[in-house]
């Protein structure tokens, strides 16, 4: 009698920015040894290979750039996943973005397993100052109240309100990449408020993969670390300083984003001023969360955390 074997789970864990992602796409690449011997596979054998593969399949440039590695890029870690046989995470944020089409492509290129969604959230009041920053980080000269205007602008069309929703709505998001999927495969891990324990997310992640999160080093991630008021001017005013100089992305990456901003990037330093939202913006804010908790609550997803973390306080 031959023994009939289980279909493998995959974990695509699809954003969103700014939610910690950076933090557990490090942990899960340092640790990707130590995973393989328990049984789950993180595939790639570059930090950037999930980018890449995201990039791949959503047939996107960053910045006009693509790198020479994103060119079947999708397709080399779908390989992997399925000659190792075994449960896999497949992890970028830019996902969040996909298409009704890329996710059904992506989808049926993972027919051979069960695919369980995963998104992380936090509150709304962090993600806007934190992804007006993390757009100046990436040679943005945009100022943060215009910013905040046009996202919240329903009548714009293009601009900050058509880049920032796609990554950042997660009601949409989620019933965009569940259409085919039962809402107990889609995990929404919330992350606790400001100033609660950074291991808590690893701790909440971890228990939807079914790994024990003391078995890993966590002490090696690099976080993508916030920026202050101040530090964020500066980088803004050395943007528009750069505008008309010819730069290439990947030397602006590699001297600004990841040179000056990480050496900058003290915005959790005693005494900093963080980036906030005005009252006009919080108290908009406010009201949309709590209705896309309630769209969440009713859609039935599995959520790891509290729903009310997702609300401003």
């Amino acid at each position: 009698m031959h023994r009939v074997r289980e279909r493998p789970t995959v974990y695509l864990h699809i954003g969103a920015p700014k939610t910690g992602t950076t933090y557990l796409q490090n942990i899960l690449f340092r640790n990707r040894a130590a995973l393989r011997r328990d049984g789950l596979l993180y595939p790639g054998d570059a930090v950037r290979s999930h980018f890449w593969a995201a990039q791949d399949l959503r047939r996107m440039a960053f910045h006009g750039y693509a790198e020479p590695q994103v060119d079947g890029a999708w397709r080399r870690l779908i390989e992997d996943i399925r000659r190792f046989g075994g449960n896999s995470v497949l992890d970028h944020e830019l996902l969040a973005g996909a298409s009704a089409d890329q996710i059904d492509e992506a989808l049926a290129d993972l027919d051979f397993a069960d695919v369980r969604i995963v998104f992380t959230a936090r509150d709304l009041a962090r993600q806007l100052p934190a992804a007006w920053q993390e757009r100046v980080k990436n040679r943005d000269t945009m100022a943060y109240g215009t910013f905040l205007e046009r996202v919240r602008d329903s009548r714009a069309s293009d601009g900050p309100r058509r880049l920032f929703w796609p990554l950042h709505d997660v009601p949409t998001i989620l019933a965009r990449w569940s259409r085919n999927l039962p809402p107990d495969r889609v995990h929404l891990v919330t992350l606790p408020p400001a100033g609660g324990n950074p291991a808590l997310l690893w701790q909440r992640f971890t228990g939807v993969l079914g790994i024990d999160p003391g078995r890993y080093d966590t002490a090696v991630a690099r976080e993508n670390t916030s920026l202050s008021a101040a530090e964020a001017a500066v980088l803004r005013a050395l943007n528009e300083a750069i505008a008309e100089t010819d730069i290439p992305w990947p030397v602006y990456r590699l001297a600004i984003k990841h040179g000056l901003s990480a050496a900058l990037g003290g915005g959790t330093r005693k005494g900093a001023a963080r980036i906030e939202l005005p009252e006009d913006a919080y108290a908009w804010v406010t009201v949309w969360s709590r209705d896309a908790v309630a769209e969440l609550s009713a859609a039935g997803y599995s959520v790891v955390g509290e729903l009310a973390e997702l609300i401003p306080a």
